[in-house]
């Protein structure tokens, strides 16, 4: 069968709800002074709101990019959804789709996706906290991999090159810096000779 809009990108992530909710009550934060057995986080699981009003505690899901443009990095609101998202919910054998809702200044236009939403407010969809649950997100725009820096700065780096006497032998080095732009890594050697070097190299 021919599929249009088929996702180009997909993610799963599963939430241990009773291990998280276990750690909240056991340590000394803010979170464990609102927890008690029926309401961790002093979160009421299962409640719907269509108002939230100060001091309510709520399970939001929220999407931010983990890279931002010179653009985005002067907004202070950053919740956005790639295109086309699909959310599910997994919570033993049930499935449940979740709805996104778009924020007003984008919904004029149906056509126009800026990924404006509103968080997705968890806590009504979950009854209770006692089950785990996965969340499948696929999307039809293509979510690039952040490439991070494989070796951090001070890391170890031995390399042979040609001696005094005309002889290989290993020199010492280290990672001075990484240059997230070209991917490289500046590295110093022993005798002060500097190199710039790929993660592979």
């Amino acid at each position: 069968n021919n599929v249009e809009n088929v996702p180009t990108s997909c993610a799963m992530v599963t939430v241990d709800l009773p291990s998280e909710c276990i750690r909240a009550q056991l340590s000394n934060t803010d979170a464990s002074s609102h927890a008690d057995n029926d309401n961790p986080w002093g979160l009421k699981w299962g409640e719907q709101t269509t108002t939230y009003k100060t001091g309510d505690r709520r399970l939001l899901l929220r999407m931010l990019p983990l890279k931002r443009s010179d653009k985005e990095e002067k907004r202070s609101d950053t919740h956005l959804w790639p295109i086309g998202t699909f959310l599910q919910i997994s919570r033993g054998t049930q499935q449940q789709v979740l709805h996104l809702f778009q924020r007003q200044q984008q919904s004029h236009d149906p056509k126009l996706w800026k990924g404006m939403c509103h968080p997705l407010d968890m806590t009504p969809i979950l009854p209770d906290a006692n089950f785990p649950f996965s969340l499948e997100i696929c999307t039809n725009e293509v979510i690039e991999k952040v490439d991070t820096a494989k070796y951090k700065v001070g890391a170890p780096v031995i390399k042979k090159f040609e001696g005094n006497d005309g002889k290989m032998r290993p020199f010492c080095g280290t990672v001075n810096r990484y240059d997230d732009k070209y991917k490289l890594y500046q590295v110093v050697y022993e005798d002060g000779d500097a190199e710039e070097l790929t993660g592979e190299e």
